[in-house]
């Protein structure tokens, strides 16, 4: 396994999507060492039957796709997702929810407490979206690593967000506000810990009593 200068870290953030008549909550527990993330996600946090796990591999481009309920796998690549990205990007740009530059983080002057953390409030608009970031300072020294990982989930549409290396720190809190058809959709996102921890190579790895499926 490729080795980092950082030190392994595990992020867990709690997600909630709202469209004004209908909310969705996930818990996502990000765990990051050298050139691999694992990213645990459960639609229900009560639940664990509605978890999915991707093992991302930076140095080959694999998506390893785990069904920890039903022991299987399936295993992806990212050059399989361009071509039908490329169309998506496409459309997007179409309706303006993609632009031509990526678009940069506004101070807002202000600060507050938020999730146990002193936070510098930016803000970042462009046509069809508005967000604003809750940014600890605090949690600085996390900002290379976890710039690191969005690097290995990157696609087109994620880069129509700031760029995560550019942050002064953590977002402990950020709010997503966009239009879609008409509809408002807000997305919020709550850290909720954010620790070193030393990770074994088989949290990246396949279990040998999974199961491939196409």
């Amino acid at each position: 396994m490729v080795r980092s200068s950082y030190a392994d870290i595990v992020e867990v953030t709690k997600t909630e999507q709202s469209t004004g008549f209908n909310q969705m909550v996930s818990m996502t527990t990000k765990k990051i060492k050298g050139d691999f993330i694992r990213i645990e996600t459960r639609s229900d946090p009560e639940r664990p039957t509605g978890m999915e796990v991707h093992i991302e591999n930076n140095r080959t481009g694999e998506d390893i796709i785990l069904w920890p309920v039903s022991k299987t796998y399936k295993v992806k690549r990212k050059s399989d997702e361009k071509e039908g990205m490329e169309m998506t990007v496409q459309s997007l740009k179409k309706t303006g929810v993609i632009t031509a530059v990526r678009p940069l983080l506004e101070p807002t002057g202000k600060s507050e407490m938020m999730n146990g953390y002193q936070a510098d409030i930016y803000t970042c608009a462009i046509p069809s979206r508005t967000s604003t970031y809750w940014l600890a300072q605090d949690l600085a020294k996390f900002v290379p690593l976890l710039a690191a990982s969005h690097k290995l989930t990157n696609t087109p549409i994620e880069k129509q967000l700031p760029d995560p290396a550019t942050f002064p720190g953590v977002p402990v809190h950020t709010v997503l506000e966009q239009s879609i058809g008409g509809l408002k959709v807000t997305v919020t996102t709550d850290l909720v810990s954010l620790k070193e921890e030393n990770l074994s190579d088989s949290e990246f790895q396949v279990p040998p009593d999974y199961k491939k499926v196409k």
